[in-house]
Parts: structure tokens; C-alpha cells; sequence
């Protein structure tokens, strides 16, 4: 049977169907929810246009670019995804790692962006984006005091953590390490960090203006130098002359002028010293963008007398500073709102079990009604970003206001990491990994709820 081949405007038709398809593949949607949540409040009905992964228009009515969009429409409340601001989602390479050195850089063990290329931290990330996690922080972990730059991130379409948001200092202070009284010396260890941070500091601040007086020395030192050389020069001419003379008066001169010479005993003037410029570490250097404020430092404090001594450090040096773990912060939580120092809790489970007065509900409502910026994250531990939902409805169960509940689990995570301009608020430019709750809202119990992801719409 002859075959006959297609004329080249079907080739091209096919092609462009082909292209059109892909493209709708790759996140072109117009989805038509019930509700959407927002940090400006609740939209209804809500019409969310999607363009090449990426949110392009929210509104109560259809965008004018909606021709060409793949419509959808959704049962109950669109949101944006959870961003969770202290996970464990760590690559292999860092988690094998025993002792991790001080320049410790997370993102440089982030692996290559190819599907397959680390199952395991794949699989993690399936996991968490399941749960509703869009985006996360990466500390660099372990149980060092310095821990070097953990970093923020985002979800490829491999299920990859690809490096989104900035690189942030990761310090821990005595009692986020270990117990008794070996909690003071690793205290006293991070403030002595910044004691030797701002010495650095103070020498390269310094080092201009040394430079300045050397230039202005050396000007002096040439002038002294030429003074020295005149006088050196009449010095040997005058010796010469008394050599010469033979008798008499002129010899007595001659001798006079020698034994003169030697009384001054000219020295040549001392050269400057030139200011040794400063030469920083790679972890110093780190540290001097802390102290200038450039770069965000999180430490990891957990009781009340660490979570002290990190607020004084900021006070001294004026630190963009966020506190990590902080059980204990909710009973001094007007010292930590004065500061205004926002607070990542761990939306864990254990909190509560043993020490009722101390659940988390508890802790976090205390700190939110001090008006503390509160985050909640699954606390670093791997595997738990998955309960972060549920840790949180809970709170909303204990009688907190779901809208600020949700904002810890969304903007305010975001806007600490570094990720509000891509995560965090359903609004235009941000990535388009959504969650459809079908219910009235994220806390409904008994609603089930589907995960929106960019490069592919719904997982079910």
C-alpha cells in the first residue's frame, strides 16, 4: 500500500496543534474557583488566569487575555501554595556530610536539575508538594554553632529544590544544641562571633583612612628625606673642607666642623609603615554582610535566656536577625515584638504531649497577641512538612483566626525567606502552584483538597 505524504500546510497545522498542546501542558489555564483566598481577603467567585506557570490575572470576572486558555473550573477555594520557612527537605550529599565546615553553603549541594538525578530528595519533595508546600528554606543543619548559608527555594518540574530566594546566615545558640550548663559557653561563643565580626569591621572601616594618613606620611617622610640629603650633603662638604685645610685657622675650622658634624649624628628620617589591608575569610566575610545589614542571620534559640542574648545582639548591632524554633519565645513575647523579630515555630506534634501548658496553641497565640510576627514551618525534621496543614488546623480548632493562622503558613514565611515576590499571596507574577480546597477554607475538616501545580494543573 502506497503511503502518501502530507502537504507541508497539514505539517505545519499538525505542528502548531502540537505546540498548542504543549503549551497548555506547561501551565496555560483560566481557573474558575468559587472563592480565592487572599492577603486582601476573599474574592467570589474568583477567576484565576495561569500563563507559562505563572499567575497573570485574579479577579470576580474573566481577564480579557482569556481566549486560548485551558478552562477549568473548581469546587470551593482556591489558595496559594504553603511555604514552609525551616524544612528538612536536604539534599543526600548534605545529610551524609558528619561534621559540616562553618562556609557551609546549602545551594552548592543542591543537585543538577535532571529528573532521576537524586530520587530520594525527589520523592521528599512529591511528598511535600502533595501536603500543599510550594516553596521552602533549606537550613544547613547539623549541630554546629555556625552552620554557614542555608538557602531559600522552589520546586522544578523534576520535584527538585532549584535555589529562589536568598542565602541566609544559620547560627545556633547554647540551648538549640544541648542541655545544662553547657548552653552559657556556646551562648557566649555567637557573641563573640559578632565581638570578632565587628572588630573586623572596625579595621576595614578603619583601613581608608590609615591608607590616607600613609599618603599624607609618605609626603611628610619625602619632605624629610630631601631635608636629610641637603644636610648630609653640606655635612660632607664642610668635612671635606677640613680635611683639606693644612694650618692655622682654617685647620682649626676644618676641625671644628668635623666634631660639629658629629655631634648632630644625621640619621635619615623612618619610613611609614603601610596599613596592612584587611583580608577576610569566606565565613568572615558572611558574618561582615550580617553586621552591614546586607544579609539576613536566623538563629536557632529555643529557651528564653538564648532568645534574650539573640535580641541584644540585634539591639548592638543592629541585625536583619529572625529566630528559629523559639519555645520559649511566647514568655517574653513584648521583648521579642519590641524588637520586632519575627519567630519561626515548629508545627510539630511533640510539643504538647508531655507539657500541656506549653502546646503550641498556646505558645502561638501568646505570641501573636504581642502582635510577633509568627511563622509556621515543619521544624527541619525531614518528613514532616506533610503535617504542617493539620498542626495548623488544630490552632484554628483551638479558636485562633484562620485568616492569621494561614498567613503563617503562607505571606509571612514567604516574606521572611525572601519569596514574596513569587510565593506566598495569590496575585499577579507569582508561581502558580495552588491548592484547591474543596470546602469553605484551608481548615475545613472535612474537606479534601487538590494540589494545582504549575507545569502540569491538578494531581487529581
Amino acid at each position: 500500500m502506497q503511503v502518501k505524504s502530507l502537504p507541508r500546510t497539514s505539517l505545519v497545522l499538525i505542528f502548531s496543534l502540537l505546540s498548542a498542546s504543549a503549551a497548555l501542558a506547561q501551565g496555560d489555564f483560566l481557573l474558575q474557583a468559587d472563592a480565592a483566598w487572599t492577603t486582601e481577603g476573599v474574592i467570589e467567585p474568583a477567576f484565576v488566569a495561569v500563563k507559562s506557570g505563572k499567575v497573570v490575572s485574579v479577579g470576580k470576572r474573566p481577564p480579557m487575555m482569556a481566549r486560548g486558555l485551558k478552562k477549568v473550573r473548581v469546587e470551593g477555594v482556591l489558595t496559594v501554595g504553603m511555604v514552609d520557612a525551616w524544612s528538612g527537605l536536604l539534599p543526600v550529599r548534605l545529610i551524609s556530610q558528619g561534621n559540616r565546615s562553618a562556609s557551609l553553603q546549602v545551594v552548592d549541594s543542591l543537585p543538577t536539575d535532571i529528573a532521576g538525578v537524586n530520587a530520594g530528595l525527589s520523592s521528599r519533595v512529591a511528598a511535600a508538594r502533595a501536603a500543599g508546600i510550594a516553596a521552602v528554606y533549606l537550613p544547613s543543619g547539623g549541630a554546629e554553632m555556625q552552620r554557614g548559608l542555608g538557602t531559600s527555594a522552589g520546586f522544578s518540574a523534576n520535584d527538585l529544590p532549584v535555589a529562589n530566594g536568598f542565602s541566609a546566615m544559620d547560627l545556633a545558640m547554647g540551648s538549640a544544641r544541648m542541655g545544662g550548663v553547657n548552653q552559657f559557653p556556646a551562648t557566649k561563643q555567637v557573641s563573640e562571633l559578632f565581638e570578632s565580626a565587628s572588630g573586623l569591621r572596625d579595621k576595614i572601616d578603619e583601613y581608608p583612612e590609615k591608607l590616607e594618613k600613609f599618603d599624607q606620611d609618605m609626603e611628610k617622610y619625602q619632605e624629610k628625606l630631601d631635608e636629610y640629603k641637603e644636610k648630609k650633603e653640606e655635612a660632607e662638604k664642610a668635612a671635606k673642607k677640613g680635611e683639606e685645610a693644612k694650618k692655622g685657622e682654617e685647620a682649626k675650622k676644618g676641625e671644628e666642623a668635623k666634631k660639629g658634624d658629629k655631634e648632630k649624628k644625621l640619621e635619615p628620617p623612618k619610613r611609614p609603615k603601610r596599613p596592612q589591608r584587611p583580608h577576610p575569610t569566606i565565613t568572615e566575610d558572611w558574618m561582615l554582610e550580617v553586621i552591614y545589614g546586607e544579609r539576613q542571620v536566623r538563629i536557632h534559640a529555643d529557651s528564653a535566656f538564648d532568645i534574650r542574648a539573640a535580641l541584644a545582639l540585634k539591639a548592638e548591632y543592629d541585625l536583619d536577625l529572625v529566630i528559629i524554633g523559639g519555645f520559649d519565645a511566647d514568655l517574653i513575647a513584648d521583648e521579642v515584638a519590641a524588637a520586632n523579630v519575627p519567630v519561626v515555630l515548629a508545627a510539630s506534634g511533640d510539643h504538647g504531649s508531655t507539657h500541656p501548658e506549653r502546646r503550641l496553641a498556646i505558645r502561638y497565640q501568646a505570641l501573636t497577641d504581642a502582635e510577633v510576627t509568627v511563622a509556621l514551618a515543619s521544624g527541619g525534621s525531614d518528613g514532616t512538612a506533610v503535617s504542617i496543614l493539620s498542626r495548623a488546623g488544630d490552632l484554628v480548632a483551638a479558636g485562633l483566626d484562620p485568616q492569621v493562622v494561614w498567613a503563617s503558613l503562607t505571606s509571612i514565611p514567604a516574606e521572611i525567606a525572601g519569596l514574596d515576590a513569587t510565593h506566598g499571596d495569590l496575585k499577579v507574577g507569582v508561581a502558580a502552584d495552588l491548592i484547591n480546597f474543596q470546602g469553605s477554607g484551608p481548615f475545613n475538616a472535612s474537606a479534601t483538597f487538590r494540589v494545582f501545580r504549575a507545569d502540569s494543573g491538578f494531581d487529581r
